[in-house]
This record gives structure tokens, sequence and C-alpha cells, in this order.
């Protein structure tokens, strides 16, 4: 059997997730800090580790959406270190 290839740019290192209107408020400030990281992580994988440091954000959490580099970033795709990372709540208007 042969070893499997080593997968390039993998590290551990903290997030900044950004964070905006009721989301903001309910945890007291517009910047999430997720530590200790194994990245590449998926935007889904990413959600539930905000969900595990952020009890207070739980409730929301099937309702937000991750967006990597002012993009909307579909559940599989993969976040690294020097991505801009957004947790962007329900939003309502009319």
């Amino acid at each position: 059997m042969h070893p499997s290839p080593a997968r390039v740019n993998e590290s551990t290192g903290d997030l900044q997730v950004l964070v905006f209107g009721p989301q903001a408020h309910s945890v007291g400030t517009d910047r999430l800090h997720i530590a200790d990281v194994h990245v590449p992580i998926t935007a889904s994988s990413l959600l539930s580790k905000i969900s595990d440091a952020y009890p207070d954000l739980a409730a929301s959490i099937g309702l937000s959406r991750i967006a990597i580099n002012h993009q909307f970033a579909a559940p599989e795709q993969l976040i690294s270190l020097d991505d801009e990372i957004a947790l962007v709540g329900l939003i309502s208007g009319g």
C-alpha cells in the first residue's frame, strides 16, 4: 500500500470571522475569533465551529451563510487562513 500524498497548504491557525447586525449584537463584537483551526476547512465545518465557540449564535447558524472574499460560499468550499470570512445572517427587507 502506498502512502497518501501530503495535502498542500495544510496548517493550523486562528480565523477571524466578520459578523453583522443582530448576530454581532448578541455576541457583543463584530469579529469572531476561532482558534486552532485546521485548514483548509469547509464552510459547513466552520459554521459548526462557530456554533460550538459562540453558543449565543447557535439558534441563528442554520439561517446563516459564510461568505469568503465577498462571495457566498458553497457548504463544501474550502477556507484558508488568508481568506476574508464573514458570517451573514438572515437578511430581511422590503
